[in-house]
């Protein structure tokens, strides 16, 4: 097949739903696809949130763009991508700039309106639904998306569920992925220090705010507990000393240094698609505490492969992170359990129903 990717502008800093279509981009070229990547650099995202993030990321995604007609390296330094793969940059989404194919595939709200109205020639319109991206447009907005002709594509049980609730027909579901040999258990897991590691992003709806006050909680309680953030901003400036901050790390240190240096892997969020960070951790040796959202529902099983709390209950999540420091026998079961169970969501599985969906006839209420 020759599938086309339509993203919203070109990231320059690691962006979870942009590493998803890289990954599913180099998988079907492993497969024997023809597969372009469309960056664009006109699109539409909300500015009005509080916390500006949204505007942003979407200057930083244009500039992106803006950058590589000024002689910008054509592939991102973040994420790996087979040589394979066609990288374009365009302006628009427009006729002119979309290569003929079999199938094109929306990857944001903002890219939906124009892969609708796409020439028959460049492939049957398709919508890769990551999440419900309502932090960058109104929630009316977004689900008029959703209504778009396009077949539309889930990663994650909850979506499809809305997509169901809403009466859409031509609605299909594939699983979430990581790379699990990349993301593997180097350090063994009951030798790993007493350091818990986080997402740390300034949108308000990430939870990192909550969750660096349940890592001072819980080091109250456990006064030789460490930890280490991870983000693209800069370190934030009321961070304790204690806490360690990584700016953009390398995926190789990330996984040698970050993950497989500590022995938990705090998740503090309010809402997620199918959130990667916990899962890489989990397949790297971590246990899981996580807020019990639909992001994680897949992969964390609470008392079974992670520790669940309410979202925005802090207390609740210093306790579990105290509990885990308590008896590292329970932390060593838990790591243990969620490294073994998350080995099945591969990135060769979700690529393999993810062809025979751009493939299918369409159905109704599959």
């Amino acid at each position: 097949m020759k599938i086309t990717f339509v993203v919203p502008g070109y990231a320059r800093k690691a962006i979870g739903g942009i590493r998803v279509v890289y990954c599913y981009a180099n998988t079907l070229v492993s497969l024997g696809h023809e597969v372009s990547v469309v960056h664009a650099a006109c699109f539409r995202m909300r500015p009005s949130l509080r916390d500006g993030r949204p505007l942003a990321q979407a200057r930083e995604l244009v500039g992106g763009v803006r950058d590589l007609a000024r002689g910008a390296p054509e592939s991102p330094t973040w994420q790996w991508i087979d040589e394979r793969v066609a990288l374009d940059y365009v302006p628009t989404i427009a006729n002119r700039h979309l290569p003929e194919a079999d199938a094109i595939v929306a990857t944001a709200w903002q890219t939906a309106d124009p892969v609708a109205a796409a020439d028959p020639s460049k492939g049957r319109g398709c919508y890769l639904i990551q999440h419900h991206e309502t932090w960058s447009g109104s929630a009316d907005r977004v689900d008029a998306t959703w209504r778009l002709p396009l077949r539309r594509i889930f990663i994650a049980p909850w979506l499809y569920a809305r997509a169901d609730a809403m009466g859409l027909d031509d609605s299909w579901r594939i699983g979430g992925a990581i790379d699990t040999e990349r993301f593997h258990v180097e350090t063994p897991i009951e030798a790993r220090p007493r350091r818990v590691v986080m997402l740390y992003s300034q949108h308000t709806w990430k939870g990192a705010r909550e969750g660096v006050e349940a890592l001072v909680r819980a080091h109250e309680a456990v006064p030789d507990l460490r930890a280490v953030l991870f983000g693209t901003g800069t370190r934030p400036d009321d961070l304790p000393s204690w806490i360690e901050y990584r700016c953009d790390p390398p995926q190789r240190d990330l996984v040698d240094d970050v993950y497989n240096g500590s022995s938990v892997y705090l998740c503090p969020s309010h809402a997620e698609g199918w959130h990667l960070p916990p899962a890489e951790a989990m397949a790297s040796g971590c246990a899981l505490v996580s807020t019990d959202i639909d992001g994680v529902s897949e992969y964390a099983l609470d008392g079974y492969t992670a520790l669940l709390s309410p979202v925005g209950d802090v207390g609740a999540q210093a306790s579990n992170l105290v509990r885990l420091f308590a008896d590292d026998d329970r932390r060593v079961e838990l790591a243990r359990a969620g490294h073994a169970h998350i080995q099945q969501f591969t990135w060769g599985a979700s690529t393999r129903t993810l062809v025979d969906v751009l493939a299918a006839e369409p159905i109704l209420n599959r």
